[in-house]
């Protein structure tokens, strides 16, 4: 029937629209990477390092640059989630859309505030200090797993691609670390109270800042003492 392709393309859609967002989020790694290999690692990095500006700085400048891009693509992917639920709310009929906004602000939002109380504003802070920080986190992790495929001897892009899944499992281990322990207490307790939350996003922040200094450092060091052009 007629609804059923309706369902169907509509389904499709949702998948496809998915999958883009997965391949966009990829092309921009993959793109910041490469600009930082060819520019400090290729017969580019020749001139590169040859510029009258320290390490630090040269590092410093790709990731601010990295970073930015990394920013301006997270938030054009989630412009585009709010686009979308717009265009479904704005097409709905009047009865639906005054059933939504009073799910939202009449009996949702209420209860949000009664669960988190006062930590509310100061939770979706540490939120989006979390976010900011996984961006540079991301981007400066590509960049330490570049500089250690440098030292290969053969292989290096190959060896740099290993590292990176590398250190993606490494940070998963860790997060997991960080997440199950809460998970568990609040299964055992049968709650999860505001608290566990302020704490959870504030030992993430901690934890993602420490590996990124970590990604930074580790960059830095092989480019001003291992620094291997061929």
């Amino acid at each position: 029937s007629e609804s059923e392709h309706v369902v169907t393309f509509a389904v499709l859609s949702a998948v496809f629209y998915y999958i883009s967002i997965i391949v966009v989020s990829i092309a921009a790694c993959i793109y910041i990477a490469v600009k930082y290999y060819r520019n400090l690692y290729t017969d580019e990095g020749y001139l590169m390092h040859t510029l009258p500006v320290s390490k630090h700085e040269l590092l410093l400048s790709k990731t601010i640059v990295g970073s930015i891009q990394y920013l301006i693509v997270s938030l054009v992917i989630i412009l585009s989630f709010t686009f979308i639920g717009l265009s479904f709310f704005y097409n709905m009929t009047p009865t639906d859309q005054n059933e939504i906004l009073t799910a939202l602000f009449v009996d949702l939002w209420p209860e949000l505030e009664k669960f988190m109380g006062d930590t509310i504003g100061f939770n979706l802070f540490l939120f989006v200090v979390y976010w900011l920080i996984s961006c540079i986190s991301s981007v400066l992790m590509s960049f330490c797993a570049i500089s250690v495929g440098q030292l290969f001897t053969k292989h290096k892009v190959m060896g740099s691609i290993f590292c990176y899944i590398g250190l993606y499992i490494l940070i998963q281990v860790v997060a997991s670390f960080i997440t199950v322990p809460f998970t568990g207490i609040s299964i055992l307790e049968n709650s999860f109270a505001p608290a566990m939350i302020t704490a959870m996003l504030a030992i993430e922040i901690v934890a993602t800042s420490a590996l990124t200094i970590v990604f930074y450092y580790v960059s830095h060091y092989v480019m001003s003492k291992k620094l291997n052009l061929d």
